[in-house]
């Protein structure tokens, strides 16, 4: 038996050894073993074997490593970074960070967990594309090879320990003390001897969790409907009998009553519910507060659904559910009337109607939060300087209002006093609320979130742009990192407003599509607008005209009237659009009604940017020798109409040439103010911010002005030192021309470098500034993904159509194994990772000779 492998491999070989690869070598028969084992001894082949550790393994190979005939090596799970190039190589596309999350924590490192999930969550469609970043739905329900694999694992155990794991299943990790309740100590022992279960420690308490995130989706899928209902009502009722004492309990007693199908306690449902919100986790808020409220209705519960379907964004459902005149009770009262103000002014655009009925709790219980929402309409609603007024009031000494009252209005007034250029004030309530958030992170988790996105607003509206995108990327990282990674919309969406801002187009569509789909059921703050305009102006500014028309388009459609705090914005967003699609009169006229729009509403910072963009928009022909050159013929006007219907505080048009005061909604005034120049020209080019961007705004004028080179260099330092790449590459590129024009050759050609050197962080971006500098080839125009005109893009991966078709990727199973250059060959068994070793096994043998290789593969752990 022995003789005849040896003289094949002999023959085989010649005088080299031949390479052998044996996975899963602890279930090889004897008679296997001992072939192997010989032709180890014999030197005639170089042996790659892989094992379960823990698993038991025959005396032959164990023979091989005591002998030192071949080294043991223990193989870790693959890295999070080796994970998510396995999935970018695999998934066409960006994937949304809660989906990379969650498929890291599934598959826990294991190369067959990670192509098994993909291929049944693609196949199943519960993994699919929107607005083209990939979005995991619902929950996974392993089907295949993964799950028959799993099943095995399962089956070898004793009476008693499958309603263990089941258990597990259910709700993991389950603490020693629940679980003594209802299992023997021998099923946990046994459960852990075989791999699949481990023991766990958070803080002071010992639990028992399952060994794979994928065994409990396993047993799950198996489960029928009556059997998971009893074990979670076993559950349930084992946590309820002893008093509650841990903060995450009154969750997961609220969920598992829901589940159980029995809701004993709705009280404890309630709380749970309001516990989901601070977790961001909306589907599961609103379906704890609709069992809550079916199973014990009253007045509270209407009002705790109300508010969970307006932060969902359903405000026209939320309304239903509150009754039409407000109630005579003070708490009845306070809950109704916060609830409605949100629906009034973020469902229906109402700032007046919005402002009454909070009015209504003036004098009365709940007038601190009442306050504390004021001042975020006020700010959404663009009036800033009233936002800074009402922060002053309710953080003064002695103020009563409240500490979840008092974060609020510090956030509000740390973007609001950065909007009106007051850098020193922003700090100051930013760090004011940071304090109280920090010293109230488990009762008000929102807390810090909400001040990290006014910061990078506030950094963003003062042109600080690289410490805009810092703040918002360290906090869309840390929240994907915590208890609530469903957080992450707003830090992503605005660090796509920074990259956009800074001409990384490629990254801010990543970062904003990333954004609106992370915010579908629960756009609370009504962002998708305006992040839909900002994809619209990354993609104009890389010429894909058709596809920023589309996503312009149905940001219009999107707005109501609120949120006019981001007009300008959005108005600036139609400019470029304009622009990218040739119409430069257009663009011009749009520009310069922003400006003047954010004038009428009090945002000097805003201003300064539109006005300068309305110079950007100029192109080439701002510089004719002499200062600036009106080539298009539409700077003596005095604005263009309100095509946006954003200027009368409802949603509506206003009369032509007239806009919204920023003192209050509706009130009309001339645009550009009082104190506005005469003279066009020189109203487009006066700056009165005194921050960093507006002097360098204010250099960047001088220059085109007057064809100034050395004021267009000392704008383009003092740019790229807040992070504006895009803006600096112009103003270094308009410097060169400026040199040129004048006979400064030397200059010039030093500007012409500047240029060349800061255009590396913008090379997609196409402005009429940047005519002449050498351009990258334009990508090809196409409709958005679910665009309005139902067209599909032009990927290889069509986006969640209405047809039902399969994503035409390629199979996760061939993008995993064309990954073997960065990863390892798959392995077949979920328990294990095998990445690693097709490496140690190819190219030339070790120094020392040894013959061959045993990786042991570690249980799944977390």
């Amino acid at each position: 038996m022995l003789a005849s492998p040896a003289a094949r491999l002999r023959e085989h070989g010649g005088a080299r050894r031949v390479v052998i690869g044996v996975d899963d070598a602890h279930l090889l028969d004897t008679g296997s073993a001992a072939v192997l084992d010989h032709l180890v001894a014999q030197r005639l082949a170089f042996v790659v074997a892989t094992l379960r550790t823990g698993a038991p393994v025959p005396e032959t190979i164990t023979r091989l490593w005591k002998d030192g005939q071949v080294p043991w090596l223990d193989l870790a799970s693959l890295p999070q970074p080796v994970v998510d190039r396995l999935l970018d190589h695999v998934l066409d596309g960006a994937v949304d960070g809660v989906t990379r999350r969650r498929l890291r924590e599934l598959a826990l490192g294991i190369p067959l967990a990670l192509r098994e999930l993909l291929t049944t969550a693609i196949t199943g469609r519960t993994l699919r594309r929107r607005h083209g970043v990939w979005h995991l739905t619902g929950g996974y329900r392993p089907q295949g090879a993964i799950r028959q694999v799993l099943a095995d694992r399962l089956r070898p155990l004793g009476p008693r320990t499958p309603e263990l794991l089941e258990l597990l299943a259910c709700g993991e990790p389950l603490p020693y003390a629940l679980l003594a309740r209802l299992v023997d100590q021998a099923s946990v022992d046994e459960a852990e001897a075989h791999g699949l279960a481990e023991a766990e420690r958070a803080g002071d308490r010992g639990g028992v969790r399952l060994a794979h995130p994928l065994y409990a989706e396993v047993l799950r899928a198996r489960m029928s409907p009556a059997h998971a209902r009893r074990l979670w009502w076993c559950l349930a009722g084992a946590l309820l009998d002893p008093p509650l004492r841990r903060r995450d309990d009154l969750l997961r007693a609220a969920l598992w009553q829901v589940e159980g199908g029995a809701v004993v306690r709705p009280e404890v449902v309630r709380i749970g519910a309001r516990q989901a919100v601070n977790r961001a986790d909306l589907a599961l808020a609103e379906r704890l507060a609709r069992a809550a409220r079916q199973a014990a209705p009253s007045a509270e519960a209407d009002a705790l659904l109300a508010e969970v379907l307006e932060y969902r964004g359903r405000s026209a459902e939320a309304a239903a559910v509150l009754p039409e005149r407000p109630p005579r009770d003070d708490d009845e009262l306070l809950a109704w009337a916060l609830v409605r103000a949100e629906t009034r002014y973020w469902g229906e655009g109402d700032a007046v109607a919005a402002e009454r009925t909070l009015d209504l709790l003036r004098g009365r219980p709940g007038e601190g939060p009442a306050e504390g929402i004021r001042s975020w309409i006020l700010l959404f609603d663009g009036r800033c300087a009233a936002t800074v007024e009402l922060a002053e009031r309710l953080t003064a000494p002695g103020a009563a209002a409240g500490d979840q009252p008092a974060i609020w209005a510090c956030a509000a007034a740390t973007a609001a006093a950065a909007r009106l250029g007051r850098a020193a004030d922003a700090d100051r309530f930013h760090r004011h609320g940071l304090a109280l958030a920090e010293a109230n992170q488990a009762e008000l988790p929102w807390g810090l979130v909400q001040l990290g996105i006014a910061r990078s607003l506030a950094y963003l509206a003062l042109g600080e742009l690289d410490a805009a995108w810092q703040v918002a990327d360290e906090g869309y990282r840390q929240v994907l990192e915590g208890q609530s990674p469903m957080m992450s919309a707003g830090h992503v969406g605005f660090r796509g407003l920074v990259e956009c801002a800074q001409g990384r187009t490629a990254e801010a569509g990543r970062s904003l599509r990333e954004a609106m789909t992370a915010l579908d059921g629960r756009d609370t703050l009504r962002l998708t607008h305006l992040f839909t305009a900002g994809l619209a102006t990354a993609c104009a500014l890389e010429g894909a005209a058709g596809e920023a028309r589309a996503w312009l388009e149905r940001a219009d459609r999107s707005g109501n009237g609120s949120n006019r705090l981001f007009a300008p914005w959005v108005a600036l967003a139609d400019a470029w659009t304009s622009s990218a699609e040739g119409r430069h009169a257009e663009a011009v006229r749009t520009a310069r009604f922003a400006a003047d729009l954010a004038d009428g509403l009090g945002l000097p910072s805003v201003e300064a940017t539109a006005r300068h963009d309305v110079l950007r928009l100029i192109g080439p022909g701002v510089l004719d020798g002499n200062g600036v050159s009106d080539r298009h013929g539409v700077l003596d006007g005095s604005g263009v109409s309100d095509r946006h219907g954003v200027l009368d505080g409802r949603g509506g048009r206003s009369e032509p040439g007239r806009q919204s005061r920023p003192g209050g909604p509706g009130e009309a005034v001339e645009p550009g103010g009082a104190d506005r120049r005469d003279g066009p020209l020189d109203a487009l080019l006066e700056v009165r911010l005194d921050t960093p961007l507006g002097r360098a705004l204010a250099a960047a004028a001088r220059g085109l002005a007057n064809a100034d080179g050395d004021a267009l260099s000392e704008a383009t330092d003092a740019l790229a030192r807040t992070g504006h790449h895009l803006l600096a590459t112009e103003t270094a590129t308009c410097a060169a021309r400026a040199y040129e024009a004048a006979g400064l050759s030397e200059q010039a050609e030093g500007a012409r470098r500047r240029a060349a050197g800061l255009r590396t962080r913008c090379q997609a971006a196409v402005t009429p500034l940047l005519t002449g500098v050498p351009e990258r080839a334009q990508p090809a125009t196409t409709v958005p993904d679910d665009g309005p005109d139902g067209a599909q893009p032009a990927t290889t991966v069509p986006d969640d159509g209405p047809d039902g078709a399969q994503p035409a990727t390629t199979l996760p199973g061939d993008g995993l194994e064309g990954a073997r250059h960065d990863a390892a060959p798959l392995d077949d068994d979920p328990g294990r990772a095998g990445h690693g070793v097709g490496r140690l096994g190819e190219g030339t043998e070790p120094a020392r000779r040894d013959a061959g290789v045993l990786a042991a593969h570690p249980r799944t752990s977390r």
